[in-house]
C-alpha cells in the first residue's frame, strides 16, 4: 500500500513537472514574440518621427514659418 501511495505521488509531481515545463517554454516564446515585436514599432517609429521632421520642416520653408493656432514644431 506505501508503494502504490508513493508511485502515485510520484506519478503527480512527474506531470506537474512536465506542465510547468510546457507553461514556461510557451511563456518564453511570448515574450520572445513580443521583444521582436517591440524592436520593430520602435524602428517603425524611429522612421515616422524622422519623417514627421522632414515634413515639419518642408512645411515651415513653404509657409515661411508661419503656422496656425493648431500646429507645433516637432
Amino acid at each position: 500500500m506505501d508503494t502504490l501511495l508513493i508511485i502515485i505521488i510520484t506519478g503527480l509531481v512527474a506531470i506537474v513537472v512536465l506542465v510547468l515545463i510546457v507553461y514556461n517554454s510557451l511563456l518564453h516564446n511570448r515574450i520572445t514574440e513580443s521583444a521582436v515585436e517591440n524592436d520593430r514599432l520602435k524602428r517603425e517609429n524611429h522612421s515616422l518621427e524622422k519623417e514627421n521632421r522632414e515634413l515639419s520642416d518642408e512645411l515651415e520653408v513653404v509657409t515661411g514659418g508661419k503656422r496656425g493656432p493648431n500646429t507645433r514644431k516637432f
